[in-house]
């Protein structure tokens, strides 16, 4: 179901098709409608000559008017937006449609002008565009040098305001402001988009210093994010710590430019779809590195910043990238859900039917429905064809199919994490009599008209489809759908499990009730299916962890919930991604990273009170759930010791008390991890009392008690609190 694929060539549509120049005041405002492949140098050039000009101009001036405008090109100026935002009318020809799109129009059924104005190149190829002009102006320049040490946000935001245009360079430990302010003074110049040039010599000498040197294995690469301009404080914080964590690019430059927030534009930097008119400051980032890699852990510290806005047309993480699909092979979706879901699957059934209904026949919360987005990964027992009889008999309005290319690395081998041999044979056999509950599913299967039917309508369904199927594993699939959540708030489902009703009510509406406070919130869980015994204790223990206090206490004694209870922030997901996507290789196990990132980042998660609606963890023989090979307690205890060894780096010593294997394992692999500028101490302890009155406080060790019985944990604590010095949340932890 994909349209054609042909090339419209438009390098030789460079000419201006119209200047319309007001004859008096009653006339209408002056526009110039030109060709897609004008440069922007020779159009600023033609509308000087005429005494007019776009008022803000990206640096580069070679780029076509239309290549400008598809990637939200901008310059930096509180007092004007971006080029697309100076668009009034414009022509496409789209693979999608018939007819060209012409804009403005009134026709519903087609995209919008704000997705038109900054479409990144996916909704056509620009025909014509007519840009408002305004009369031209001239301004002095002037640089502006603060040190960090005595900067202020508001004096800078004074700055920006007071004058036309700003740009910043942070250099190290000084910014450095260029302004341009109107004037009719004669050393004023026609606004040209290069009024910023030349730099001081004081500048230049600060630039040349700090930029990365030239290598033959490195290219330019740019990036930006955009953050209103309320936050620049945080901004700041944000990128002073990467620097401390990333100390090879502390002196490199970076510039801080300024635009006002739009409601015209739907993916450009300064797009907003708030009625708050806030303005955006930006970070813009180009240097010379061998990888634009260089950039994912500062875009994924930046994203947690409310309400910011990626530069689609600069690199990003692709999990960043908006999602579009054809407009006319799929109709347009209700308004934006107040929750996504995110379910992969692969070899379901007979499970799967189950699964998708206990999501889809939920009641939203009043504030908007439960959009379930679901991705195959190859599956062979008829999963995939039940979703695609699935999609096509659910209503137009509920349902979305997207085919996405699959990842030319991918093979049609497993992927390496699943070609890791069992840790431990199975606990239930494939020949276990079927519980009566399974062999309902199995003799009386849900149909997909009998689950259409059951849809709740304010609920959605995106399908997420290969367009040639290979298996990559259910990290790879869950990262290809974040891309298509379009809700504040995130929540994830396997396609073997259930939940109860109302379950995503109670979530939404906890999260909702804390006004912002917590980041995520958990839900109970339960076993259901085959009987297993360890599976139901260990949910009954994650059951007793109720508080923020009680999640970050035993985060390294196990993950403190099942990522299926959970209900977060989308924004808080994306910063707690690896490289923007989830991770799941032959060292890391999705949930686990997830948790202890999430934790690292210092978010906040409790969990609804008991016996509110429950999620059902179903165990069968086909679950790999503990049996996993990089499940051993080898390679959970490195994985611990990693992220142990970022929280305690500031310590000078650490106390590991336990006994026998399970004491040398974690003194070994402190040892590893925190280096020799660290002295790890094993404490070998059975938990009798002690006394460590005679301590100096200020040279006070960080402790990790390993113990893995909740009542022996009971009882350290307990002797600790005694006569231990009492806990410190900081510096004690229990690990296991």
């Amino acid at each position: 179901p994909h349209p054609p694929t042909f090339r419209i060539e438009t390098s030789m549509m460079d000419r201006v098709l119209s200047l319309d120049l007001p004859l008096d005041s009653t006339s209408s405002p002056p526009t110039i409608t030109v060709q897609p492949s004008l440069s922007l140098r020779n159009l600023t050039s033609l509308l000087s000559d005429h005494n007019y000009m776009l008022p803000s101009l990206p640096i580069l001036l070679d780029q076509t008017v239309a290549g400008c405008v598809s990637t939200g090109s901008h310059g930096s100026s509180l007092h004007e937006g971006t080029i697309s935002d100076r668009i009034t009318a414009m022509t496409l020809i789209s693979p999608h449609y018939p007819a060209p799109l012409t804009y403005p129009h009134s026709d519903d059924s087609l995209p919008p002008f704000e997705l038109a104005r900054c479409a990144l190149g996916k909704l056509g190829v620009i025909t014509s565009l007519t840009l408002a002009l305004t009369p031209l102006k001239k301004y002095v320049r002037s640089e502006t040098i603060i040190p960090l040490s005595s900067f202020t946000s508001s004096a800078l935001v004074e700055l920006a305001s007071s004058t036309s245009h700003c740009w910043v360079h942070w250099i190290g430990e000084v910014l450095v402001a260029i302004s341009l302010t109107e004037s009719d003074s004669p050393s004023a110049l026609p606004y040209n988009g290069r009024n910023w040039y030349p730099f001081s010599s004081n500048l230049d000498d600060l630039l040349k210093k700090s930029s990365p040197p030239p290598s033959p294995s490195s290219k330019n690469y740019t990036f930006q994010h955009s953050i209103p301009l309320s936050h620049l404080d945080l901004l700041l914080h944000k990128v002073s710590e990467w620097k401390l964590s990333n100390p090879s690019f502390s002196k490199y430059p970076m510039e801080l430019k300024f635009l006002p927030s739009s409601s015209l534009t739907l993916h450009a930097p300064n797009s907003t779809t708030t009625t708050t008119n806030t303005p955006f400051v930006c970070l813009n980032v180009w240097w010379n590195v061998p990888s634009p890699n260089t950039f994912s852990s500062l875009q994924s510290s930046l994203v947690a910043i409310p309400d910011g806005n990626v530069h689609f047309g600069k690199w990003h993480l692709p999990s960043m990238r908006p999602p579009f699909s054809p407009p006319t092979l799929q109709p347009s979706l209700p308004p934006t859900p107040q929750l996504s879901v995110i379910m992969p699957v692969y070899n379901a059934q007979p499970y799967l039917p189950e699964a998708l209904l206990s999501v889809l026949s939920q009641t939203p919360p009043s504030a908007g429905g439960i959009e379930l987005i679901v991705s195959d990964d190859c599956s062979s027992d008829g999963s995939y064809e039940y979703l695609q009889q699935l999609a096509s008999v659910m209503p137009p309005s509920s349902v979305k199919v997207v085919y996405i290319s699959s990842d030319s690395s991918a093979t049609s081998l497993p992927p390496p994490a699943l070609q890791l041999p069992p840790r431990q044979s199975a606990d239930i056999s494939s020949s276990s009599p079927l519980p009566s509950s399974i062999q309902a599913l199995v003799t009386n299967p849900i149909t997909p008209q009998e689950l259409a039917k059951q849809v709740h309508p304010s609920n959605t369904l995106i399908l997420v489809l290969q367009s040639e199927r290979k298996n990559v594993g259910q990290g790879a699939t869950m990262s290809r759908m974040l891309p298509h959540i379009r809700s504040p708030y995130t929540g994830f489902m396997e396609s073997d499990d259930t939940r109860s009703p109302l379950n995503y009510q109670a979530l939404l509406s906890h999260i909702s009730l804390t006004q912002g406070y917590l980041d995520g919130v958990c839900c109970e869980a339960e076993c259901v299916g085959w009987e297993r015994e360890g599976m139901a204790r260990y949910v009954e223990w994650q059951n007793t962890l109720l508080s923020t206090d009680d999640f970050r206490k035993f985060r390294f004694v196990e993950i403190p919930s099942l990522m299926q209870t959970l209900v977060l922030k989308t924004n808080v997901l994306r910063s707690c991604l690896h490289n923007g996507a989830f991770r799941d290789d032959l060292k890391w196990s999705i949930d686990y990273h997830f948790w202890l990132n999430f934790f690292s980042k210092k978010f906040l998660c409790a969990r609804l009170p008991q016996n509110s609606p429950k999620f059902q963890w179903r165990q069968h023989p086909g679950q790999q759930t503990r049996r996993h090979g990089r499940l051993s307690i080898e390679n959970l205890r490195s994985c611990k010791c990693e992220f142990l060894s970022r929280e305690l780096v500031e310590s000078k010593t650490i106390e590991v008390w336990s006994v026998g294997k399970t004491l040398g394992g974690w003194v070994d692999d402190l040892k590893s991890q925190c280096g020799d500028g660290t002295l790890v101490v094993a404490k070998e302890w059975n938990v009798s009392p002690f006394d460590i009155s005679e301590w100096n406080p200020d040279l006070r060790p960080a402790r990790l008690f390993a113990f893995g019985m909740d009542k022996m944990r009971k009882r350290v604590e307990s002797i600790v609190n005694d006569k231990g010095g009492g806990w410190n949340d900081d510096l004690d932890f229990f690990v296991s």
